[in-house]
């Protein structure tokens, strides 16, 4: 049996050519799912801060305005 192809796409066809493709397909979510929570802990930490900034200015601790 030869290489299965639709529209160009390869599959593997050896366990050994399928074993590989698991293990980089899993290596590969693995980076990306690494990536996501890297930005999302940015982007957590950015809200966080904004908000800590917003709560500091208008707080019960806020010095009254000079005027």
């Amino acid at each position: 049996m030869g290489p299965t192809a639709i529209y160009g796409d390869f599959t593997p066809q050896t366990v050994a050519g399928r074993a590989f493709t698991v293990f980089y397909v899993l290596v590969g979510l693995g980076i990306v799912v690494a990536l996501m929570t890297q930005v999302a802990g940015h982007v957590v930490a950015a809200h966080t801060a904004a908000r800590d900034r917003k709560q500091g200015e208008t707080g019960p601790t806020a010095r009254p305005a000079a005027g």
